[in-house]
This record gives C-alpha cells, structure tokens and sequence, in this order.
C-alpha cells in the first residue's frame, strides 16, 4: 500500500528534538498562514494526542481532506475516468466523468488558464455571495442556482455558503450548505488546493442551521487544484488559444459530485450535466473571470480592492509562487490594482 505524502514525510523526519508543545506551536502557526498540508505534518509528529484541543482536531480533519485532494487530483486522468469531450476554442479544457456505485456521477475539469487570470478566477469562486449573479440557468432541464448566501466566513479563505438550487419538475427544491476551505502549498511544492463539501446540522466546528420545511438538502463535493501546467499536457496538444507571451501558464484541476437525493437520475439528465452543463457552467466561470480581470464587473472589483490587504495579495502572492513569476497581474488591469 503507497504511503501518503505526510507519512513518507514523517518517516524521513523521524523526532527532531522538539517537544510536544513546540510541535503544537508550529502546527498552529501552519493553521493560521492556511498551511494545511504541513500543519496535518507537525501533528502527525506529536507523541502525546491527548494534548489536541478541537481546533486541532479541526485542522488534523481539514489537512487530512486536503491531502486526499492532492492524492486524486494528481493521479492523471488516465486512471478510471471516462473522457467526455474537450474546448479548443477560446479556452483549452478537457472534460471527464465516471459513474460510481449507486449511479453516483462524478465530473472532472482539466483546464489552462494565463497566470494573470487566477487572482480573478479567484475571485469569482471566493465571493459566494455573487455566485447567483453569474451561474447559468436553464429552462428545459429546469436547472439553476436560486440563491446563494454566505453563512460564515471562519478565516481567510474558510466559509459556510448555503446554495439554493431548481431542479426539474416535479422535484421540490434543493439546497446545498457546504463548508469550504484552501492550502497554501506554494512555497514547497508550488500548488495550491481547495475543498469544498456538504456539511448538516451534525457539523462539530460550525452551527448549521436547519434546511426549510420541504427543502432537501444534497451530497456535494468540489475539488480545486492548482499547479503549474506542464507543456506537454493533453489539453494544449491542439490548442488554437494565443496565450499571452511570456506569461506562464497554471492549470487547473476540477473535481465535482453532487448527488440529487432522487432514486432514480434520468439517463438523458445524466447526460445533460456531462455532455452541456459542466462544460457551459466553467466557460462561463472564466468568462466571468476575464471580466473581472477586464474590469467589466464592478461587484468583484469593488470587493477584490476592499479585500486587497488581508486577501487578494496574500493570492497574488500565491500564483507568483505557482508560476516562479511575479507580476502575475495584467498592467493594465486598474480594476485589480491596489
């Protein structure tokens, strides 16, 4: 069985010398600068686990979803997904999917992105409250997002966002309440992950309130990975996009399950979020980007430039450490400036 990335660490890293309460000490200090994957480290490290308080249990169960992001989104595609399709025309992204036990289907997004365009994609996936201001809806299949709500921003990049969600008749509708969090990666490894995922009112770090009498509330997961593109991979093999010169390239990886909570999912609906809607919703999720980068969207620009400080420097920073770049920013981007 193939060790992961935190016990083939901790194997080579056997015991440094520092006591318990200085381990504990680094780990919090990893939690604080989003440090996920090396908090879940310096943990793994401390001999006497009856000194963990909840918020490191927190941080052990939040650094262990983060390193089995890294684990899935860095196996290649290759392995156990079905290839659905791929975009050549103004941006390069190859689609997937597979379907698990219990007709669960999961889709996979390998996308390449400018490094100047990640603060503003970003952007557009931080600021949840803006999500039902640009997600598609669709007539036939019934299908959208109604409402989109933040419920609790728990630190920089950690929030509990309540989705509402229209599905065709005769279902009533669903809601989605999911807990999402980031992992500042960059320094050691050059990438950077997020997680997002349903969470009820069992949830042991955040209350969650109740869904709404006749509300059904769905299984969903959402995986993020960036990294910096490798030049040889699939989705530029026919790539017909003038990528800026000399700007290097990231690529993003996009995982998302969502299950419905009906007994049975329509072949011809099944085929709809595969073969159009997946595809539609992350066009128009970078179009949306380039607008923002473009300063054609006021809402995220006045947020990005409110947030600046304590946020969207820190991201700059991040995609400087992806790529090796800095200046990851467009020029002549006023609307992302300081």
């Amino acid at each position: 069985m193939q060790s992961t990335d935190s016990e083939a660490k901790v194997k080579h890293e056997k015991d440094d010398g520092r006591s318990d309460a200085q381990i504990l000490a680094q780990a919090e200090q990893f939690l604080k600068e989003d440090r996920l994957n090396d908090a879940l480290l310096e943990f793994s490290k401390v001999k006497d686990k009856s000194l963990f308080t909840a918020m490191h249990n927190e941080g052990i169960r939040k650094g262990e979803y983060i390193e089995e992001v890294y684990k899935k989104l860095e196996s290649p595609a290759s392995e156990g997904w079905t290839k659905q399709g791929e975009s050549h025309g103004h941006r390069d992204f190859i689609t997937y999917y597979k379907v698990e036990n219990g007709g669960k289907l999961w889709c996979r997004i390998e996308s390449v992105i400018e490094a100047s365009l990640y603060v503003p994609l970003l952007a557009v996936l931080n600021e949840t409250d803006l999500y039902e201001t640009w997600f598609p809806k669709w007539s036939f299949p019934h299908l959208g997002i109604q409402q989109s709500k933040k419920i609790k921003q728990a630190g920089r990049v950690e929030q509990l966002v309540q989705l509402t969600v229209d599905l065709p008749f005769p279902l009533n509708k669903r809601e989605i309440m999911f807990w999402g969090f980031a992992d500042d990666d960059s320094a050691s490894e050059r990438r950077v992950a997020a997680k997002l995922l349903n969470v009820d009112e069992s949830f042991e770090y955040h209350d969650i309130p109740a869904a709404d009498k006749g509300v059904t509330r769905m299984d969903f997961v959402a995986d993020f990975l960036f990294r910096q593109c490798p030049d040889d991979h699939p989705a530029l093999a026919k790539s017909k996009q003038e990528y800026p010169e000399g700007e290097k390239k990231i690529l993003v990886t996009f995982v998302l399950f969502c299950d419905p909570k009906i007994g049975w999912v329509p072949h011809f609906f099944q085929n709809f979020c595969t073969r159009i809607a997946i595809g539609t919703v992350w066009k128009m999720l970078l179009g949306i980007a380039e607008d923002v980068r473009e300063g054609k969207r006021k809402e995220h620009a006045d947020l990005i430039v409110s947030k600046r400080e304590e946020l969207y420097d820190w991201v700059e920073k991040r995609a400087e450490a992806i790529t090796g770049v800095q200046k990851t920013l467009s020029k002549n981007d006023s609307s992302l400036q300081s």
